[in-house]
C-alpha cells in the first residue's frame, strides 16, 4: 500500500491553490440585478434560504471574530456569500491551514447558489470583496481554492488573481502537516 492511500485511510489528504489578488483587480460587467452588501448581525438571517442552519451559525462566529462577510442578490434574492479576514497586526493561522502574514487578508469560505453558477456572480463577489478590501487595507489579499474547483480557479484569475502556491494538506492524528509546492 502506498503511503498515500494509507494516510486516505486514517486521515485526510486535500490540495489548495493559493493565489494573491492584486488592487485594482479587473471588474467583471456590472448588472443592475445585482447587488454587493455586507453581511451583519441585522441581516444574516436572509442567508437561511441560502444555507442552513449550521452554516449561519458558523456565520456568527466569523462575525463575533470581526471577519467581514459579503453577500451577493441577483433580483433581490441571496444567491452568493463570501468571508474576508483582516489581520493588521500579527500573522495568523486562518482556515487551519494557511499561514496568513500580518498586514494582509484572506477571502474564504465562498458558495455560489447552484441555480446562478456560470454566470459571472462569483467573478462579481471577487472584485467587489477585494475593492472593499483595498478601500480599508493596503496589505496583500489572499484566496485560496480546491484543486477539483475549475470554475473557482478561473474567476480567481480572470479577476487578476495570481497563483503563489500549491498547499497540500495531510490531516491525520488530529494534525495538520502541509507540503508547499511553489
Amino acid at each position: 500500500m502506498k503511503i498515500l492511500d494509507y494516510i486516505k485511510r486514517i486521515g485526510s489528504v486535500k490540495t489548495e491553490l493559493v493565489y494573491k489578488i492584486p488592487k485594482n483587480a479587473i471588474k467583471p460587467p456590472i448588472s443592475e440585478r445585482l447587488v454587493f452588501k455586507e453581511i451583519n448581525a441585522s441581516n444574516l438571517q436572509s442567508l437561511e434560504r441560502l444555507r442552513n442552519k449550521e452554516v449561519i451559525n458558523r456565520f456568527e462566529e466569523f462575525i463575533a471574530r470581526g471577519e467581514r462577510g459579503f453577500f451577493v442578490l441577483y433580483n433581490g434574492e441571496v444567491v452568493a456569500h463570501g468571508w474576508l479576514i483582516f489581520n493588521p497586526s500579527q500573522p495568523r493561522k486562518v482556515c487551519d491551514y494557511f499561514n496568513l502574514p500580518a498586514a494582509s487578508g484572506f477571502i474564504h469560505y465562498c458558495y455560489v447558489d447552484t441555480r446562478f453558477r456560470g454566470k459571472g456572480i462569483y467573478k462579481y463577489l471577487l472584485s467587489e470583496m477585494s475593492n472593499y478590501y483595498y478601500e480599508n487595507s493596503e496589505g496583500t489579499l489572499y484566496i485560496d481554492t480546491n484543486i477539483n474547483n475549475l470554475p473557482a480557479q478561473r474567476a480567481i484569475l480572470s479577476t487578476g488573481g495570481i497563483f503563489i502556491f500549491k498547499l497540500t494538506i495531510w490531516r491525520f492524528l488530529g494534525k495538520n502537516v502541509l507540503i508547499i509546492k511553489r
